[in-house]
């Protein structure tokens, strides 16, 4: 049992830390656990063990109302957490402190994914954020500068998930490839979304004029009619 004394609140979002490389069966994981009341728990359970009870780590506090979903980065140093304020924290687990909040969701955060810098370590450039909420919005956020760069409105309806995975390029550099990024809608619609590698390292840049053109990293991808209409198999469990 995972039990933190006096605590009542229910459990909103579990998301497990990526397990290093070098781990083993036997080694303990990270877990963190969101609660109702905004706080988010770390907890150090060991899989080979069961029966002995978890370990608190660290609570956090930076939401005044539920946290709605939890993201960690590749590492498992970081952590971000979206809320029912329409607010995101990214936390350095490994210093135990926030790191910045990022404000410009209208409704509650659905969902949060890191994406990496193509060509640049953390301590160059902390790369980036997607995410999506109820506000009918999917935002890329750069991290270095803690602001969001672009916004589309996805549909009519509350966008309930997303998620993105990398395509890689053949390029040694990192220069081409791209993120292909999937959001799940209200309306019943899951739509396509790219970002190219090649984008994010070039960033926002400034016209003739000085001012910062209006980059458009995500990209809408025009499903084929041989995909959309697809037949599929339905199956039901007795």
């Amino acid at each position: 049992m995972w039990h933190s004394q006096g605590l009542t609140s229910p459990v909103a979002f579990i998301s497990p830390a990526p397990l290093p490389a070098s781990s083993s069966s036997a080694s303990a994981q990270t877990f963190a656990v969101a609660y109702n009341d905004g706080s988010i728990r770390l907890w150090s359970f060991n899989p080979s063990t069961p029966e002995v009870e978890a370990g608190e780590i660290v609570t956090f506090n930076g939401h005044k109302k539920s946290p709605t979903t939890l993201s960690w980065d590749l590492e498992g140093t970081r952590l971000a957490s979206g809320g029912t304020e329409g607010e995101i924290v990214v936390w350095d687990t490994v210093a135990e402190v926030g790191l910045f909040r990022l404000r410009g969701h209208r409704g509650p955060v659905t969902s949060i994914r890191f994406i990496p810098h193509p060509t640049l370590e953390v301590t160059s450039h902390p790369g980036y954020l997607v995410s999506s909420s109820k506000d009918t919005y999917l935002k890329l956020w750069d991290l270095s500068t803690q602001h969001c760069i672009q916004t589309v409105v996805v549909g009519r309806g509350e966008v309930t998930s997303c998620d993105a995975m990398e395509e890689a390029g053949e390029d040694e550099d990192g220069g081409d490839g791209r993120w292909v990024v999937v959001t799940g809608s209200g309306d019943g619609e899951a739509k396509v979304w790219s970002i190219e590698r090649a984008a994010l390292i070039a960033g926002l840049e400034k016209d003739a004029s000085g001012e910062v053109s209006k980059s458009s990293f995500l990209r809408k991808i025009k499903l084929t009619d041989s995909f959309q209409h697809s037949s599929s198999r339905s199956v039901i469990y007795p």
